[in-house]
């Protein structure tokens, strides 16, 4: 049986930088991040759950730049006290799309 190893990004912080353009303490948008990880030519996915409010970002991105996202981001929140129950439903359902 062959396995493959996948690994993921999780985009945050992803910035270009150098000595002239330092890193910023600002995130960059859904689509830098997307292209910053595609670019680097390391990662299989992005490894982030969209929340309801970006959702439509995201899946520009990953037509965009040919990244799916897959993640386990947001599962100890599932696996937490009921006070979880409906954050998690609703941030499972944004992946499930």
């Amino acid at each position: 049986m062959t396995s493959t190893f996948r690994i993921g990004c999780n985009g945050r912080g992803a910035q270009q930088s150098s000595l002239q353009r330092p890193v910023a303490l600002e995130e960059a948008s859904i689509d830098e991040q997307f292209r910053l990880v595609k670019e680097a030519g390391v990662f299989d996915y992005f490894d982030r759950l969209p929340s309801a409010e970006n959702l439509d970002e995201y899946r520009k991105a990953i037509d965009k730049y040919d990244l799916p996202v897959l993640t386990a981001s947001w599962f100890y929140r599932c696996i937490a006290a009921q006070y979880h129950d409906l954050y998690a439903s609703r941030r499972w359902s944004c992946f499930a799309q």
